[in-house]
């Protein structure tokens, strides 16, 4: 493969040049025009036989024509051009000759090697080990195509970095092609691990922390992370301090942080990925001052059958320092562990202990044996306290009381009586009810103390223990007649009997008919006149405890043998007596246990 050049001078007679060439060769033709010619600036043409040229026409000075591709034995090249449009002179020459043929071997190719510069392309060369003959020598070189076919004459190719694999091929002729040679892609950059930062404390509670970086290369980034981590806390460019506000140490301990660098795409990095550097720095945070009082708790009370064990918790927060555990008062056991779940028993005790911040409080008593009993604790954690209490649960309902009764009364006639009674055994409130009888009843807090008439109803009322049922009721008009009256309280009964007095002619302690004097023969008597005659009637009350009632009546007189009393009383009638002196009267009340007052009636007539 040869290169022929070859200078032709245009004439209107024409002009013929003889160039022989081989079939690789390339024939370079400059035409030259006349000078007298009218045009100064000629299109001037060519028209090829077994040969082609780069160029159908040229139209400016110098005049070049390349021609190739010779495929025939023999060639022309005709050249011609008009000195102007309506001329009828034409300027020609031509270039013709002989083809021969040549023989062409294909090169061989031994590698393709790759300059490493800090920039963002490499420069990739072809190299044989045999550069073959014939035709015209060219490189290929491309990314990932086992085929390349960018085909130039220099063997020098430009390759961005990245991955993958490069392939190279040279030739002399399509027919005559090397073999191929791959290598790998030149890769990215990593950043310069070689920098230094420096470590730091700061104090407790702080925001933020910061390092500052040495030995660094300028234009490249670098970043904190945690030792061995994937984020960046904060970057910067070059030397200089990094301040981060994320993964802070806590108070009175260290952390341990990493520098990671990325290089810029302008330098042969890739522009995005950090590479450890492996150069490490810490920083530490001071420890608080030490607080051994813990924020406010409060225990749970229990609530609980009785005989039963109650536990509960509290969680110990606000400390920073162990600080002490004691019971203050109280009988509860108490255990400290970590978990909100109650402990085994044997973690239990009384002893003082320890507690740090977040562990748990459990403590454990059983409830009192008796109904609707407290039993409370007070717990003191360096120097906060709470009581804990436990209560039983109230004795189970008790409506039915126990068995009771009222006393009986035998009182005058048509007078108001009273009995009471007590009820007990009972937990609840029960209801009383009149089941048959006439005595109305209240109820009243007082066994003494006769309740207001307004109290009293025949209507159902309620009672609870230890109160007191009161019955009153007006005896018969009649004399030796029983007024009985029903009660139940809470399904038990009782039935309260009021009698009145039987008629009597005799005195007797409470009741009776006295006639005065006491002793000797009562005048009159025998005789006819059997008419008594009423002179006076005294009534009242004597009070529980011991009284007494002295009145006078015109006309009487102890020592008058006509003259005659009857009296009586109610309620306990056996502590009253009748005595006279002179022209007085005297009902008197013992000094007595009963609770009970007295009504009487004293009646003075004469015979």
């Amino acid at each position: 493969m040869a290169n022929h050049y070859q200078t032709i001078a245009l004439s209107s007679g024409g002009v013929t040049q003889t160039k022989n060439v081989e079939t690789g060769d390339t024939l370079y033709i400059t035409a030259v025009p006349p000078s007298n010619r009218t045009n100064p600036t000629p299109q001037i043409f060519v028209q090829t036989t077994n040969c082609s040229s780069n160029v159908a026409s040229d139209d400016s000075s110098p005049y070049n024509f390349t021609i190739t591709n010779f495929t025939s034995s023999t060639y022309s090249a005709y050249i011609f051009f008009a000195d102007s449009d309506s001329s009828t002179t034409v300027y020609q020459g031509t270039v013709s000759g002989s083809v021969s043929s040549t023989s062409v071997t294909a090169p061989t190719a031994s590698s393709v090697t790759f300059d490493n510069p800090a920039s963002a392309n490499t420069t990739a060369t072809v190299n044989l080990s045999a550069s073959g003959s014939g035709g015209t020598l060219e490189y290929a070189c491309e990314v990932g195509d086992t085929t390349p076919d960018n085909w130039q004459s220099g063997n020098t190719f430009t390759i961005s970095r990245g991955s993958g694999t490069v392939y190279a091929q040279a030739r002399r002729s399509s027919t005559a092609t090397s073999n191929t040679v791959n290598a790998s892609r030149p890769g990215f950059l990593t950043g310069d691990t070689a920098v230094a930062a420096s470590s730091s404390t700061i104090a407790n509670g702080a925001t933020s922390a910061s390092t500052t970086l040495s030995s660094a290369t300028a234009g490249e980034t670098y970043a904190v992370r945690v030792n061995n981590g994937s984020s960046n806390l904060a970057t910067r460019t070059g030397n200089g301090a990094i301040s981060f506000t994320s993964s802070l140490p806590s108070s009175g301990n260290t952390s341990t942080y990493e520098i990671f660098v990325r290089r810029t795409t302008s330098t042969g990095g890739d522009g995005t990925t950090y590479t450890a550097t492996n150069d490490t720095f810490t920083v530490s945070m001071s420890s608080p001052a030490q607080d051994t009082t813990p924020n406010a708790f409060s225990f749970t009370d229990k609530t609980g059958d009785v005989n039963t064990e109650q536990n509960s918790f509290v969680q110990i927060t606000g400390i920073n320092a162990a600080t002490t555990v004691s019971r203050t008062s109280g009988g509860a056991t108490f255990a400290v562990v970590g978990t909100s779940q109650t402990p085994s028993s044997g973690n239990f005790g009384t002893s003082n202990t320890t507690i740090t911040n977040n562990q748990y409080l459990h403590v454990k008593q059983t409830t009192s044996s008796s109904y609707s009993t407290s039993l409370s604790t007070v717990m003191n954690v360096g120097g906060v306290t709470d009581t804990w209490t436990t209560t039983s649960n109230a004795a189970p309902g008790d409506g039915t009381p126990d068995s009771y009764s009222f006393t009986d009364v035998t009182t005058s006639l048509s007078t108001v009586a009273y009995a009471a009674t007590q009820i007990t055994g009972i937990n609840q409130a029960i209801t009383v009810s009149r089941t048959s009888g006439g005595a109305v009843f209240a109820i009243s807090s007082s066994g003494t103390t006769t309740p207001n008439s307004s109290g009293f109803s025949s209507s159902n009322k309620t009672i609870t223990n230890n109160q007191y049922i009161w019955l009153k009721q007006t005896s018969s008009s009649s004399n030796s007649t029983t007024l009985t009256s029903q009660f139940s309280a809470g399904g038990v009964s009782a039935s309260w009997n009021l009698t009145t007095v039987a008629a009597s002619s005799s005195s007797g302690t409470g009741y009776g008919l006295q006639i005065f004097p006491p002793t000797g023969t009562i005048a009159r008597l025998d005789t006819t006149d059997r008419t008594a005659r009423v002179l006076g009637v005294f009534t009242g009350t004597l009070a529980a405890g011991g009284g007494s009632a002295t009145f006078t009546q015109p006309g009487f007189s102890a020592s008058d043998t006509t003259i005659g009393v009857e009296w009586q009383t109610s309620g306990d009638h056996q502590y009253v007596s009748l005595s006279s002196s002179g022209t007085s009267l005297t009902v008197t009340r013992a000094n007595d246990p009963s609770s009970f007052s007295n009504n009487y009636q004293v009646r003075i007539f004469r015979i």
